[in-house]
């Protein structure tokens, strides 16, 4: 029957009717319909390669390769393997664990706040109002379709299952939203019964970026995630079947990404067809480097000789914001340390023109109720201060400053491991290089760019370390008044001032905690949110008060449609409510029921 499988890759029908559970895919015949057309034809050229896929022979190398990508994988942490469906419900009874594991498949790291909320059993689903459950997987992709199949699927277990999941395959797929590659997964975590494959798009593109797989009798590449399934299980063997999910995932979120991918990083390039003919001109100056002779494949670019790669076409929006840069820098030219003249706040004061340094009612009650809610949130942290404390004092401080620049504890982790973490590693590396290592970190290339001069000012002025004064900092390219405060507090343990980002800024402006001086209106910019908090908080809140607020602006507070349902201090937040849609609205009806 497995000639029919090829035939109808995309039909559901197949998985109901054609398929046994715990069928043997590995050793599937080849297509007895096409032996004709296929096996008595004289084959040349990479015809080969797709022939044999159907035969169910392996690729070249693909033990090779994949040995190779196991190396890589435990040099860098992807994002599934801290939120993999294998770890969702670990540690809740079987039947607990599996319906998580069935809802994680769906929402990722969603799960999380779920189960926070008591809302992981196909009892608490069904009662809860589907608005509540929006808001909770928000911002996960087309969260409102999956908040209405959680709903439906929570009283088919209830009713079917005795609030379990099913235990076939078969009955899986009859699930609202669950398809092929959410069954399989369900069933290998769930049951630890292995049927087939669990194939994403990471696996997909993977695969087919390998030559691993191809449309049956053609050199094409597979058109979908369940066709590279089929044809995958006809050659790869059963033990592979569960690992192999895992570790092309991890390897596509990190190196082999869908757009861009890292191939002068890759340490498999030479036995991939696809190499460096998606990458972009970083990637493609590390070919270049690699077909000169000059690094081994998968050697550390670090030290590769300067050449730098060209920038890439500026886009009229690109132009916009790099002559914005530039308003800004004459700016700060006028005054460059970015902090507001005495003598001018001064006069402000005696005119009555600067805000009062009365502190605003309930601040107090509000930092306590954001704290007890940072408890119960995932906060994705990218702190600053989670910069490796082992390395000697004066390198730990150069790498605080890096990762004040890159605001992303993933690069940062790149550079460390590819020794880029001192000034004398960062002045030596080439500028192409460590744009592939940063990418992609916004303005990656100005970053980069930014990186060299710095690390070139730290060697020849600081000996190596960093600058230990405010103005200093300031005077450092692409430093600013953030920034600076940032490292003076974590790199020299000196607080001269609160750290805002624009999660700090845009709270404390919906909070009612600042304004513009003399005015009614919020502050226009972090700087100027900055000045005006630090007239009326405490000084020993200056440092907790920038981890607490970006947590908070992460996870409830967010941009754009802020979870002010699911806030315990909205009744003392002027914005509540205001810029929330109406599953926010729907929750706080709710809530005062």
């Amino acid at each position: 029957m497995s000639h029919i499988l090829l035939k109808m890759p995309n039909s559901r029908f197949y998985s109901k009717r054609l398929l046994q559970p715990n069928a043997n895919f590995s050793t599937s015949p080849p297509n007895p319909g096409k032996s004709k057309s296929t096996q008595d034809m004289p084959v040349v050229g990479t015809e080969v390669a797709s022939l044999n896929r159907m035969r169910g022979e392996p690729p070249a190398n693909w033990e090779r390769v994949l040995e190779g990508i196991r190396k890589m994988r435990t040099s860098e942490d992807a994002p599934v393997d801290s939120m993999g469906c294998e770890k969702a419900g670990s540690s809740l009874p079987p039947r607990e664990r599996r319906f998580a594991v069935l809802i994680s498949s769906l929402l990722s790291r969603a799960i999380q706040r779920l189960l926070q909320n008591g809302l992981l059993t196909a009892e608490a689903i069904d009662k809860a109002d589907e608005a509540t459950i929006k808001d909770l997987i928000y911002p996960v992709g087309f969260y409102t379709r999956k908040a209405s199949n959680m709903k439906k699927i929570a009283p088919i277990c209830l009713t079917k299952y005795d609030g379990d999941i099913p235990s076939s395959l078969d009955e899986l797929l009859l699930l609202p939203g669950i398809g092929p590659k959410m069954a399989h997964l369900v069933m290998n975590v769930g049951w630890n019964n292995v049927q087939g494959i669990c194939v994403d798009t990471h696996v997909h593109r993977i695969c087919n970026r390998l030559g691993w797989v191809s449309q049956p009798g053609r050199k094409q590449k597979t058109s979908s995630p369940e066709q590279t399934r089929e044809v995958l299980q006809l050659w790869l063997p059963k033990e592979e079947w569960v690992p192999i999910n895992p570790l092309l995932v991890g390897f596509g979120q990190t190196i082999c990404t869908p757009i861009r991918p890292r191939c002068g990083m890759c340490s498999v390039s030479e036995l991939c067809p696809s190499a460096f003919k998606e990458s972009s001109s970083p990637s493609s100056k590390s070919k270049n480097i690699l077909q000169q002779g000059q690094v081994q494949p998968g050697a550390d670019l670090s030290t590769s000789p300067p050449n730098p790669a060209p920038e890439p076409r500026v886009s009229a929006g690109r132009k916009r914001q790099k002559n914005n840069a530039l308003k800004i820098s004459k700016e700060e030219t006028k005054n460059p340390s970015g902090l507001p003249d005495i003598e001018e706040l001064a006069y402000n004061k005696a005119n009555g023109s600067v805000v009062s340094s009365e502190p605003p009612a309930n601040w107090e009650k509000v930092l306590e109720g954001i704290r007890k809610m940072k408890t119960l949130e995932p906060v994705y942290s990218l702190g600053v201060d989670e910069t490796d404390s082992s390395l000697p004092p004066k390198e730990r401080r150069f790498a605080v400053l890096l990762s004040a620049l890159l605001s992303s504890l993933t690069k940062d982790k790149r550079l460390l491991q590819n020794g880029l973490h001192t000034a004398e590693a960062i002045d030596k590396a080439d500028e192409a290089t460590i744009k592939d290592l940063i990418y992609p970190v916004a303005f990656y290339t100005r970053k980069a760019c930014n990186m060299k001069k710095i690390a070139k000012i730290c060697l020849t002025k600081y000996d190596g370390d960093i600058p230990s004064s405010l103005d200093e900092l300031l005077a450092l390219p692409g430093i600013g008044p953030k920034m600076a405060n940032m490292v003076m507090t974590l790199g020299w343990f000196n607080v001269q001032g609160i750290c805002v980002d624009t999660h700090v800024h845009r709270i404390c402006n919906r909070l009612g905690w600042v304004t513009q001086p003399g005015t009614k209106q919020k502050t226009s910019s972090p700087e100027q949110t900055r000045e005006a908090l630090q007239r009326w908080l405490p000084k020993e809140e200056w440092v907790r008060i920038n981890p607490l607020l970006v947590g908070f602006g992460q996870t409830i507070c967010t941009p754009l449609r802020p979870r002010c349902g699911m806030c315990t201090v909205s009744e003392y937040c002027p914005s509540a409510f205001k810029e929330s849609s109406t599953s926010s609205s729907k929750s706080k009806k709710s809530g005062k029921r």
